[in-house]
C-alpha cells in the first residue's frame, strides 16, 4: 500500500521534526537556566543590601539610645484640674 519511498520520507520528516522540536526544548530549557542564573545573582544582591540596611538602622538605633531624652523646658504643661462646660451651667 505505501511505497519504499513515502516510508522513507515519512521516517525522515518524523526525524527532522524530532530534530527542530530537540532545538526548541533545549533552547527553553537553556533560557530557563539562565533566568534562574540570574535571579540567584539578583537574589544575592539583594541579601547584600538587605544586609547593609539592617546594619544601617542598628546604627541609627544605636546612636538614638546614646542621645540624651529630649527636654521640653520651654513648654510648661498644666493639668486640667477643673473641667467646666455650658451644659452643666444653669442659666
Amino acid at each position: 500500500m505505501y511505497s519504499t519511498f513515502s516510508v522513507s520520507f515519512g521516517l525522515k520528516f518524523k526525524f527532522l521534526g524530532e530534530v527542530l522540536l530537540a532545538g526548541v526544548i533545549d533552547a527553553v530549557n537553556q533560557s530557563h537556566s539562565q533566568i534562574f542564573v540570574k535571579l540567584d545573582e539578583q537574589l544575592e544582591l539583594q541579601g547584600k543590601r538587605v544586609k547593609k540596611m539592617v546594619n544601617l538602622q542598628e546604627e541609627i538605633l544605636w546612636k538614638l539610645e546614646q542621645c540624651p531624652a529630649p527636654t521640653f523646658s520651654r513648654f510648661r504643661i498644666r493639668p486640667i484640674t477643673t473641667f467646666s462646660t455650658s451644659l452643666n451651667s444653669s442659666h
